[in-house]
């Protein structure tokens, strides 16, 4: 990803109290003052905040998880013969289903966020 080089500067006067909440508002964000300012002046979708940002990197992490869950999973039941009863919770279809069903309602949450 190429970043775009930014050379003109837009000058504003604050109070120091009003840099504080500044610096305080993009820090809580996570973003420079830079792109705080920026996002804020042209309009740009400002995230919730850094813990809901970390919280979709999370949500990701969980969901690659559960992916590598299930194909461990497979990898096992292909290597050894296991006597569970098909009719069973514990079925390997009904297990892949539900592992399925967890990681499209991650996926749904995580774009409703």
């Amino acid at each position: 990803m190429s970043k775009t080089l930014r050379t003109a500067t837009v000058k504003a006067h604050v109070t120091p109290g009003e840099r504080q909440q500044l610096v305080a508002r993009a820090h809580r964000l996570g973003l420079t003052v830079s792109d705080y300012i920026r996002r804020v002046m042209i309009n740009f979708r400002l995230p919730e905040s850094a813990i809901n940002a970390r919280s979709v990197r999370d949500l990701y992490k969980v969901n690659a998880d559960l992916a590598r869950l299930g194909n461990l999973l497979k990898m096992a039941m292909d290597d050894v013969d296991l006597p569970v009863p098909r009719s069973s919770d514990l079925a390997p279809e009904s297990l892949f289903q539900r592992m399925e069903e967890a990681r499209q309602l991650l996926k749904t949450k995580i774009e409703k966020l």
